[in-house]
């Protein structure tokens, strides 16, 4: 049902949208894409009827947002942070596209499969 093995015609694919949405409103417009590392046949959210693909910036991309992050962070008199479900994969807390990974087919990207091999074993 599942399948962990790259196509790659699904490589490299950059995500299709605004800057504004790939890397919000101070995001800088000239950033990369995020590319594709999952894809899944699931629905992201039923009323939405966008998938629940998975994508990831840059090197340089993330290492941007991270240095913007912590600007923010350093200059703000109270912090509080509002995120979303993907930040609790991190901490090993399942998400709804990994509850996909066992109810839908997905196809790993090259990209995504480059990543899940740097992982331990």
């Amino acid at each position: 049902k599942t399948s962990m093995m790259a196509d790659k015609s699904l490589e490299l694919r950059p995500m299709q949208e605004s800057p504004e949405k790939m890397h919000g409103t101070l995001g800088c417009p000239d950033w990369a894409a995020p590319v594709c590392v999952v894809e899944f046949d699931a629905d992201a959210r039923p009323s939405t009827g966008s998938k629940a693909h998975e994508y990831n910036d840059t090197s340089e991309v993330l290492h941007a947002k991270i240095a913007l992050l912590a600007k923010m962070v350093r200059r703000a008199k109270h912090c509080i942070v509002f995120t979303g479900a993907g930040i609790s994969t991190a901490a090993g807390i399942d998400d709804y596209a990994t509850k996909a990974k066992t109810e839908s087919r997905y196809q790993w990207t090259l990209k995504g499969s480059e990543i899940l091999a740097g992982f331990p074993q």
